[in-house]
């Protein structure tokens, strides 16, 4: 079993979230409204998000959301990889030297 280094599987679920959530603040920001809640609400079964959407959010909250979501992120991805390594046997690193 290898060892998952923890700050790397942490900051790469932490980019990729907030990728994804830049992703979705520039589809609201482009898309008529009608188009964006229907792609938002398809991605969840149908839940409705009109009544609690909001349109005319700030680019400091869009900011804080992002630096949030990549926070949490990289806390899940670190947690993932701990569990992980804590669940097989303790195996030195492989030299690339040879044993």
């Amino acid at each position: 079993m290898r060892i998952i280094d923890p700050r790397r599987l942490g900051f790469a679920l932490g980019a990729t979230l907030a990728a994804l959530y830049l992703g979705c603040a520039f589809m609201m920001a482009v898309l008529p409204r009608d188009v964006a809640l229907h792609f938002a609400n398809s991605l969840v079964h149908g839940i409705d998000f009109a009544p609690i959407v909001t349109w005319d959010k700030p680019g400091t909250q869009t900011v804080m959301g992002v630096f949030c979501v990549f926070v949490f992120g990289w806390l899940v991805g670190a947690t993932i990889a701990a569990f992980y390594n804590l669940t097989g046997p303790r195996r030195p690193p492989h030299s690339p030297l040879g044993p």
